[in-house]
């Protein structure tokens, strides 16, 4: 299952183009962190500064159980431009706060931006973030896959 998910995202890689200058990204991120309770999906709107810079933002609204969460976070995204526009790999920076829980967070990802068309994105990601609420704090890693429109 490994080997295919990696050669799917090799094939895809190879055929598709990033983003450039100017672009607006408006999208969805699904979030995964280990268990099916973990699995949300966010709105989130991305701004190209210019060739290696992209900020944005995300927010979403999560029901765990009886109990309900809101999380905002922005990013500051860099892609080197040594790259191929081919495939645009990432390093991500971002910080989030909820005011439900009082949660604050910040973390680190890497990932991957490819066009699948001249409009729509898919971008894979890991992702390590440091969160810290009223009742608890800690590391967690997480998986997340997001789509977006280019507007």
């Amino acid at each position: 299952m490994k080997k295919c998910i990696f050669f799917l995202m090799l094939f895809t890689c190879a055929i598709l183009n990033g983003q450039s200058k100017g672009d607006l990204i408006v999208g969805a991120n699904s979030n995964f962190s280990g268990s099916i309770s973990g699995l949300n999906v966010s709105p989130s709107f991305a701004y190209q500064v210019d060739d290696t810079w992209q900020v944005g933002l995300t927010s979403s609204v999560v029901q765990y159980n009886v109990y309900k969460f809101d999380y905002t976070n922005v990013f500051v995204r860099y892609y080197d431009s040594r790259c191929s526009y081919k495939h645009r790999p990432f390093l991500q920076l971002h910080v989030g706060t909820s005011i439900n829980d009082k949660l604050f967070s910040s973390g680190i990802a890497v990932g991957l931006t490819a066009k699948l068309t001249k409009w729509l994105v898919f971008e894979p990601k890991l992702q390590l973030t440091y969160s810290e609420s009223v009742l608890e704090y800690g590391f967690q890693g997480g998986a997340n896959v997001g789509f977006g429109i280019l507007l």
